[in-house]
């Protein structure tokens, strides 16, 4: 398989894949869920992007 062929194949998995994860947003949020982009509570890790958890100081 040269790097072509490569391409066209990645190309077909992903398009499938969004076809299959994006059909509503209720199933779009539980993929990302899965895939650990996001909290189970909906919000965006912060490897990802989102707000480091704030961190509780003594007082």
């Amino acid at each position: 398989m040269d790097n072509e062929q490569r391409r066209i194949e990645i190309r077909k998995l992903i398009e499938e894949h969004s076809r299959t994860y994006t059909t509503s947003k209720e199933v779009a949020r539980k993929r990302l869920i899965e895939e650990g982009i996001y909290t189970p509570e909906g919000r965006l890790r912060p490897e990802f992007g989102g707000k480091p958890k704030k961190t509780k100081t003594a007082a």
